[in-house]
């Protein structure tokens, strides 16, 4: 019996350390990969930047929750344009944000390539809207936003680079040091540094140029 026991207690203390190796991994991904504290509503694909449009109907909804607030939401609509005889795009786009009857739209949010959008809770618990945008082949910008649905405070972190000169240089939107935004700055610059983006922070040598405040 002592020796059943003895046995159902090493099962017991070997679960155990398999569960909080398991937590410990969680927490590591997420530290890692800090994108998956976003809840994606439309992704890029596999080879194309944009994330993927009807273009009869060239819209992305993204539903927001905003306590006490019914039927908040951002739509995304973008601008079709014609690249050949027989060949249509979305190349760059408005965004609307609506509450209830009233709406309210930012004219072109974004200039080439919608490359994904969700939501993320913020910890002051309300519910923001995050969106990356892309433009450029050989040089490329990388925009990361998040709008507030309440205020439609919209924040900016951008990074670009070319490939004979591969240094990421940041910039900013003008409000993106304001007192009230704290949180949305440390979250964007911990997302844009999520390795699912390629943003190359240190590339040969060469560290990411931030800009003076």
């Amino acid at each position: 019996m002592d020796l059943y026991m003895s046995g159902q207690r090493k099962i017991l203390i070997a679960g155990c350390l398999g569960l909080a190796a398991l937590g410990l991994l969680d927490r590591t991904w997420a530290v890692e990969h800090p994108r998956s504290k976003i809840h994606l509503t439309a992704v890029h694909g596999t080879y194309s930047l944009s994330v993927p449009w009807d273009l009869r109907n060239p819209k992305v909804v993204v539903p927001l929750q905003v306590p006490q607030t019914p039927s908040v939401a951002a739509v995304f609509l973008g601008h079709v344009k014609q690249l050949s005889p027989y060949e249509y795009e979305v190349v760059g786009g408005d965004l609307k944000v609506r509450r209830g009857p009233n709406a309210r739209t930012f004219r072109n949010i974004w200039e080439q390539r919608l490359v994904e959008v969700g939501t993320v809770v913020m910890p002051k618990g309300q519910e923001e809207l995050y969106f990356v945008s892309e433009e450029g082949d050989y040089f490329q910008s990388w925009h990361f936003n998040l709008l507030d649905p309440l205020t439609s405070t919209l924040i900016t972190l951008s990074y670009s680079w070319g490939q004979e000169e591969p240094r990421a240089v940041a910039k900013k939107s003008d409000n993106y040091n304001a007192p009230g935004l704290a949180d949305e700055r440390a979250l964007l610059e911990e997302l844009a540094r999520d390795p699912d983006y390629p943003i190359p922070f240190r590339k040969y040598g060469a560290a990411v140029s931030e800009p003076s405040n």
